[in-house]
């Protein structure tokens, strides 16, 4: 008990000082991470009955505390949660040369689109390409390997049914154009390699005519950030969704005749 009291009285002192001295010792800032998802835990923190903390999100899958297999109790833990409310954290990839430091809030969005995280070709899933490498080599990458795979024009046009990738390098931004199949349904999102509040700054338009020229279906969708997962994207509704059935309909003598267009907000 006394162990925990000194840690407190350490730890709120730095708090009222933080302004004017050092960052957190690596030894608090190890206090500060879920034992369950080893992420820096973001309010609001739980408790179990011998005073070990977890994060709220791996709380709701666990029944015992991971520490000490103990029932977990409703009390937050307040000062630790004011604690990180303050504090700066280093980003996932400093151990790749990223020296960049974020409040709890930014921390985890930065992680996703941090140019020294590991990321892979999307491209592997068409013609096998097993680069991986940073985000920050991976523009370079699709032009010098990939260039017949990009267009520099806000609008192209889509003319294969069947799963396919495309890159749009437009407003000096690189884009990705998926088209996915899964249980009959065509998915067809656009993503922005950035941040989430970068590519909200986008949105696309889908264009899908018929043989005839007047027959068609319009629909606009936001951009996604490239860090977003497909299920996600997929489930929130958030990308052109077409079944077998429509997409036959407007096939043009076995193409599709789908034209995209990209615009800034």
């Amino acid at each position: 008990m006394l162990e925990v009291r000194i840690l407190l009285t350490t730890c709120n002192s730095y708090v009222l000082g933080m302004a004017y001295g050092p960052r957190v010792p690596e030894y608090l800032l190890k206090e500060m991470e879920c034992p369950v998802c080893r992420d820096y835990m973001v309010p609001p923190i739980l408790m179990c009955k011998n005073g070990h903390n977890v994060c709220s999100k791996c709380r709701g899958r666990i029944r015992l505390c991971p520490t000490c297999r103990d029932n977990f109790i409703v009390t937050r833990n307040v000062a630790l949660e004011n604690i990180v409310r303050q504090q700066e954290f280093p980003c996932g990839n400093k151990e790749r040369g990223c020296t960049a430091l974020f409040s709890i809030e930014n921390i985890a969005e930065h992680n996703d689109v941090c140019g020294y995280a590991k990321t892979k070709c999307p491209l592997r899933l068409i013609n096998c390409c097993s680069w991986e490498g940073h985000k920050n080599n991976f523009k370079e990458h699709v032009q010098e390997v990939h260039g017949e795979y990009i267009v520099y024009n806000p609008t192209f046009h889509c003319q294969v049914l069947s799963r396919n990738v495309m890159f749009v390098s437009h407003f000096g931004e690189l884009f990705t154009y998926h088209k996915r199949r899964k249980d009959g349904i065509y998915y067809c999102p656009v993503q922005l390699f950035g941040t989430s509040s970068e590519a909200a700054k986008y949105e696309c338009e889908f264009k899908l005519m018929a043989a005839n020229g007047k027959d068609g279906i319009s629909s606009k969708f936001s951009v996604s950030s490239y860090s977003e997962d497909f299920e996600t994207i997929f489930n929130s509704g958030m990308c052109l969704r077409l079944d077998g059935k429509t997409a036959q309909k407007f096939l043009v003598e076995r193409d599709l005749n789908l034209t995209i267009t990209l615009s800034k907000l």
